[in-house]
């Protein structure tokens, strides 16, 4: 059994335009983005800041829990999870309702 990674719309264009990665991975999560974005260098700018640090607007769910309750970045992946990526949305409107 693999991990497998559900690749919102934004990021597919950088990943070969795959909506689902499924791939032999065990560690954190922090470096399965490291290798991501070493096989995928396009999605570097969107996951990564100039400081190689993950950037703050993108989260991460490990079997639907999102990683801030639980180790953040050093949340370990092993095979049989899946990994969800969900860029947050913001936007709005100046006009009145």
């Amino acid at each position: 059994m693999s991990l497998k990674v559900i690749v919102p719309t934004p990021l597919r264009p950088s990943l070969n335009n795959q909506d689902e990665l499924s791939v032999d991975f065990e560690g954190t999560l922090k470096e399965f983005l490291l290798s991501l974005a070493q096989e995928y260098p396009k999605v570097s700018q969107y996951i990564f800041d100039d400081q190689k640090e993950v950037r703050k607007f993108i989260n991460f769910y490990v079997n639907d829990q999102d990683i801030r309750d639980l180790d953040s970045t050093e949340t370990i992946l092993k095979s049989g999870d899946v990994l969800s990526i969900v860029p947050s949305i913001a936007g709005g409107c100046s006009g009145t309702f």
